[in-house]
């Protein structure tokens, strides 16, 4: 799936995103260091959207830093905080996609 494709994908907030449904594969391409997205994000745009996730629990920016923003609180995050920090993506996100021609 193209990157505008999973961005102006319709969601249906009754259905539960699965395991490796557009929520996580979102967060994924915005936060990961190689993410497809990564290099869209301004950096308090990228700390929040992590500070969203908790596979730590709640974190602040500050610990965030100080743990060098660990890849495991995003990878260990619940279905709901990756929902939230998708949420989020998709609205910062969506108008710096490009639109296919």
């Amino acid at each position: 799936m193209d990157l505008f494709t999973l961005m102006n994908a319709p969601r249906d907030p009754t259905v539960s995103s699965d395991v490796w449904g557009d929520d996580r594969k979102i967060v994924i391409a915005a936060l990961h260091y190689n993410g497809e997205m990564r290099s869209l994000l301004k950096s308090p745009e990228y700390e929040r959207a992590y500070c969203m996730c908790d596979g730590f629990g709640t974190i602040s920016r500050k610990a965030a830093r100080a743990q060098c923003f660990d890849w495991s609180h995003v990878r260990d995050s619940s279905d709901s905080a990756l929902s939230d920090a998708a949420e989020y993506l998709r609205d910062i996100l969506t108008p710096r996609v490009n639109v296919p021609s």
